[in-house]
């Protein structure tokens, strides 16, 4: 099986936190703030632009990332959101997953980190399950916590694999740990979308 991180597309959060979340400052991943904020919106461009993506990209049943790999729709989906005063930025998505993926390129802000998520790409199963408040499951996972970065991510693929390790050695014991539907680790990098960004 080849390692080669595919460069899936982008996606779009807004700066309102997930309510689900009690998050640690720090923690800047998928789980933190809403993706996708005009999904919940009833005006006619947001509803038009949440149907174009069900339609091109999300509605499918085989596993891929909730992404954008098409430049020209997201600056339309960022344009909207600024009109609607929603501030926003724009996150890089990469992982071993090849179902979608972009030939873009948008300037990299910052390198935010691995993380092992849900397809949604709103959902931190590493968060989550960091988050348990059982004693016994946070004795096994505090090991690897340590190595996680300034954004609350790993810096590489070997300790999202131990996170894996730890996240396995609780299942088989009967700890029921939350099941995703498609979880996947991916690489996130906090990318630049403007006016500019797009020709």
């Amino acid at each position: 099986m080849s390692n080669a991180f595919y460069k899936n597309g982008f996606l779009i959060k807004s700066y309102e936190e997930q309510s689900s979340y009690n998050v640690d400052d720090t923690y800047f991943g998928i789980g933190r703030y809403t993706t996708w904020p005009l999904d919940t919106l009833t005006d006619t461009v947001s509803v038009r632009l949440t149907t174009e993506a069900i339609e091109r990209w999300f509605g499918y049943q085989d596993n891929r990332l909730e992404v954008v790999p098409d430049l020209e729709y997201l600056q339309r989906y960022a344009n909207h959101c600024r009109e609607l005063n929603i501030s926003i930025f724009c996150i890089q998505v990469e992982s071993l997953n090849s179902i979608i993926t972009t030939a873009h390129s948008l300037p990299v802000i910052r390198c935010l980190g691995y993380e092992y998520v849900d397809a949604d790409m709103s959902t931190s199963c590493i968060y989550e399950d960091f988050a348990m408040t059982d004693s016994y499951v946070q004795n096994i996972f505090r090991p690897i916590k340590q190595y996680l970065n300034q954004y609350g991510l790993f810096d590489s693929m070997d300790y999202v694999q131990k996170y894996e390790i730890c996240r396995k050695q609780l299942i088989k014991e009967g700890y029921d740990m939350e099941e995703y539907f498609s979880p996947t680790v991916v690489r996130l990098s906090e990318v630049a979308i403007d006016e500019q960004s797009v020709g």
